[in-house]
């Protein structure tokens, strides 16, 4: 416990720098994160979708009259189901237009709700599935005016909405009936729906030979589910054998249109988008300078502190060292010493001091002995230096860490176990060398004519 409360204090201490380091490296790397999971989430998108890796969506090719070479994401209503006949090689294949977002209201309640609205096939999810909560989805698309509701649209209606009938403000003398409940499509997808009405329902809607038509009216959003192991790229034949068998190439040629398809694989629709590319490479820049300038800057900041605080790590190397050191040596000697009463012997209380072996000079073997005189002088010479030692830790803890001066004190005197001298006595020296100090330093130099 003892130990967090100095970690705690020591964040706040002046001159390390502490709150800043945390602020910089935290703003930096969280900022850096959510950039990182942004692109991690536009480049996830469809990665929910069991067998994406052999789903397909198909786009038309159209260049008129020579000119420049156009791709679209859609398709007339019949392409799809007529490559499934021409094309062994795929397995299954659906559609789908938008109706945008819906407005209708509920023929019990009158209460009115909204959400995105799309015709689609009997075949939708056994290509683009989403958990069906109620219901059978393929009874219900192949059932005139039956539409399938997302869990959030039957949330906000409540209680059992299966059988419930809702009317389309845009459409008037058209009642749908709700068929069954499907779990929401996530953000990730490129397609978002909440209602999804049968395509035996569209020519309520719009023109009934719209969903077999081969060309023109260009609405629906096509898929192909190829089977295993089958390259889209080695298909090409054979869609362009499909083209020239329903769009012959002199007819083509008459009209000045060239018609081919393409197959666009379903995890890669969203990526490569352009400005989906663009803002990914941006993200991923912006996120990889944050996340370096923030663990750079706390580097540096880290260095910086380093060398400010050379001196004191000296210093706690110092003060940990063994009972040898210098250090320790004269603040326990300080301790110790002691006036000698006048009643006391000379060879009473005679202090030893152990030194190393020099084979120059003075000769321990000979040289040990400490007159009155000369332990005076090491006595005082060991007083300077405890006081030296006090005024340098209190100016420092005070300066650099902002701590009052009867706070180090306190701390002077339980690192160093001293208990011969007061605490007060401590804080008047240091009061009495500050002042003297001050004085000195505002005493103007005298300087002759």
């Amino acid at each position: 416990m003892k130990n967090i409360l100095i970690a705690i204090r020591s964040i706040f201490k002046k001159g390390r720098h502490n709150v800043m380091k945390i602020v910089s490296l935290g703003i930096g790397l969280a900022v850096g994160l959510v950039l990182i999971a942004k692109v991690y989430f536009e480049q996830s998108y469809d990665d929910f979708y069991p067998d994406r890796d052999r789903v397909y969506q198909v786009w038309a090719k159209y260049q008129q009259n020579g000119g420049e070479l156009k791709d679209y994401p859609q398709t007339s209503g019949g392409i799809a189901p007529t490559m499934q006949q021409q094309i062994p090689e795929i397995e299954t294949v659906t559609r789908y237009t938008s109706f945008g977002d819906w407005t209708f209201t509920m023929t019990d309640t009158k209460m009115k709700y909204s959400g995105r609205c799309i015709i689609a096939d009997s075949c939708f999810f056994d290509i683009l599935p989403r958990p069906m909560l109620i219901g059978n989805a393929k009874e219900v698309l192949s059932t005139p005016m039956y539409v399938l509701i997302s869990s959030r649209i039957a949330k906000n209606i409540g209680g059992d909405v299966i059988g419930k009938n809702f009317t389309v403000d845009n459409s008037p003398g058209r009642t749908m009936t709700i068929g069954g409940v499907f779990e929401e499509v996530p953000e990730n997808s490129h397609s978002r729906y909440d209602v999804i009405v049968s395509m035996a329902s569209a020519g309520r809607f719009m023109w009934e030979g719209s969903p077999t038509n081969m060309l023109g009216n260009d609405r629906y959003i096509s898929y192909v589910k190829l089977h295993k192991g089958v390259n889209p790229l080695a298909l090409e034949e054979q869609v362009r054998t499909f083209v020239n068998s329903y769009f012959p190439p002199e007819e083509q040629q008459k009209v000045g249109l060239s018609i081919d398809f393409s197959f666009h694989k379903l995890d890669n629709l969203h990526k490569e988008l352009p400005q989906v590319k663009r803002m990914t490479w941006i993200l991923s820049l912006l996120a990889f300078a944050l996340i370096f300038t923030a663990v750079m800057n706390y580097i540096l900041i880290v260095i910086s502190s380093i060398v400010n605080r050379s001196k004191e790590v000296a210093v706690h190397k110092c003060y940990g060292a063994s009972e040898n050191n210098i250090h320790g040596m004269y603040h326990t000697l300080f301790d110790l010493t002691s006036k000698r009463p006048a009643s006391c012997p000379l060879e009473q209380g005679t202090l030893e001091i152990a030194l190393p072996d020099r084979r120059c000079g003075k000769d321990p073997a000979y040289y040990n002995y400490l007159s009155e005189r000369s332990q005076r002088i090491l006595e005082r010479r060991i007083e300077l230096m405890f006081w030296a030692e006090l005024h340098e830790w209190i100016d420092y803890n005070k300066h650099m860490y902002g701590i009052q001066y009867i706070e180090s004190i306190f701390s002077f005197m339980r690192k160093f176990d001293i208990n011969g001298i007061s605490e007060d006595a401590l804080k008047k020296n240091y009061y009495r060398w500050r002042d003297r100090t001050r004085k000195q330093k505002e005493k103007r130099s005298y300087n002759k004519s």
